[in-house]
């Protein structure tokens, strides 16, 4: 049997809800760090096992004093007693008490090995306790990403077991792929996950390959990588030649289109969307001439972007009068709103993972004028100074599309690059003081580290 080298490779894509539902278990942002409840758990293994009761030696009379027999869990409580999951001795269920971590692997494990029921401690003969057995077992195969088990939890457990069964039951490694079928553009489009999982994958060829003799599952297994490494050549090929981000892109103009191919780029790393309908018609004018002078503006690896310089590197002559905000309050001046669309380019830059070189928030803030979920997140410029300049500390370069819905008056202003790290996460607004707002964001790598990167407000007056 051979050994899996582990490393820092990258699963392609998130777990997605299509996994899990057919288990019934949906997973979503606002549930996916809730408990999972007993009952719920166990109609989640029913399903995922496909198990059905004998149809000899049911259980005639329901064994748990606090689940009445006409009870909707009644079916569920009956499978599981019949097949001798649960240990059925007239005590109490508890269906809706969050499942403990023990007992969903001791269910999880004899539903697995349902007729053999020795096959844990067969394989672990010098570990005593069946729980320890469990958990050993788990490990081995890498299905426990945390010790709680919430919806996301449960559904990555699952995932990752499905994983393992798919390729010859060996323990989960992150570029190992549940279904040949799904490397396509719409799973994985990522080209640094697919060239780190590449590398993966001629890892474990290599292993395989250099062992002297092979059974035939492994040869079987050899041959299924080779396959899996054919696909990724062509799906990487296809997606420089038509990078995913165009697919059924119609409103992209040619210059867009253009320095997407010529760089590769795959993803709409951030996008920001403000609603201008309410605004006065000089803010309206200033806030949408601004950002439009950023559009196809091209941000190479450690290149600056100077917002002065981009949107007007002589004058203001384009912009209109309006009030703008200064020294605590209102004043009528040449360019008044145009610190909108500086804040349209800070906040889809900033979440998009590029790094802050200079930028200021409003002495107030106006939630009249910035949507109060987006408080602490303001630049404000003008000319020549407070300026808002940002560098593009990614690997990739980046380029900004901007779209104006004149019907609706909504701007929207995407980032659109190659994602160089694994995921991105932003947490805000955060309050640490009446006037005082932060925001934290938290790139992890494909090596599992987490880059984190804070910006703060401080702010005289709040309305």
């Amino acid at each position: 049997m051979f050994v899996l080298a582990t490393g820092p490779f990258v699963v392609l894509a998130e777990v997605g809800n299509d996994f899990s539902a057919p288990y019934g278990l949906i997973v979503h942002s606002e549930n996916q760090d809730l408990p999972v409840s007993r009952i719920n758990a166990l109609g989640i293994l029913l399903k995922y096992f496909g198990k059905e009761a004998p149809t000899k030696g049911k259980v005639s009379d329901l064994p748990f004093t606090d689940v009445r027999k006409a009870s909707r869990f009644y079916t569920n409580l009956q499978k599981a007693c019949s097949l001798g999951v649960l240990q059925c001795n007239g005590s109490q269920f508890r269906p809706f008490d969050s499942i403990e971590s023990n007992d969903f692997l001791d269910w999880f494990f004899k539903f697995k090995y349902l007729g053999q029921p020795n096959s844990l401690e067969s394989k672990y003969p010098s570990i005593h306790e069946e729980s320890t057995r469990e958990w050993t077992e788990a490990r081995r195969l890498n299905l426990i990403t945390e010790d709680s088990f919430t919806n996301k939890a449960v559904q990555e457990f699952l995932y990752r077991h499905s994983v393992s069964e798919a390729n010859l039951g060996i323990p989960y490694n992150e570029v190992l792929v549940l279904n040949a079928n799904t490397i396509d553009q719409e799973h994985y489009h990522n080209l640094t996950e697919i060239e780190r999982t590449q590398a993966g994958l001629k890892s474990i060829l290599s292993s395989l390959e250099a062992q002297k003799s092979l059974t035939d599952p492994e040869v079987a297994f050899v041959e299924k990588i080779k396959k899996e490494l054919k696909s990724f050549d062509s799906l990487r090929l296809s997606l420089l030649q038509e990078p995913y981000v165009l697919s059924g892109r119609t409103d992209l103009n040619p210059q867009i289109v253009q320095l997407v191919k010529h760089f590769g780029l795959q993803e709409i790393l951030s996008s920001y969307s403000y609603d201008y309908s309410k605004n006065p018609a000089y803010r309206q004018y200033n806030l949408v001439t601004g950002i439009k002078k950023i559009q196809n503006k091209l941000l190479m690896p450690g290149e600056i972007l100077d917002y002065w310089k981009t949107i007007s590197d002589k004058n203001l002559w384009d912009f209109k009068y309006g009030w703008v905000i200064a020294n605590g309050g209102e004043e009528w001046a040449f360019g008044g709103g145009i610190c909108g669309s500086a804040t349209m380019t800070f906040i889809p830059l900033w979440k998009a993972g590029l790094d802050v070189v200079e930028r200021k928030n409003h002495s107030v803030f106006y939630s009249s004028l910035y949507p109060k979920e987006n408080i602490g997140l303001d630049a404000t410029v003008y000319r020549p100074k407070p300026n808002l300049i940002l560098r593009n500390n990614l690997e990739s370069p980046v380029v900004f599309n901007v779209i104006d819905d004149t019907k609706n008056k909504v701007i929207t202003v995407e980032v659109i690059g190659n994602r160089t790290y694994k995921a991105a996460r932003i947490v805000g607004p955060t309050f640490t003081g009446k006037m005082n707002v932060k925001w934290v964001r938290q790139l992890e790598g494909f090596d599992g580290t987490i880059a984190s990167a804070t910006v703060e407000s401080h702010y005289n007056a709040i309305y």
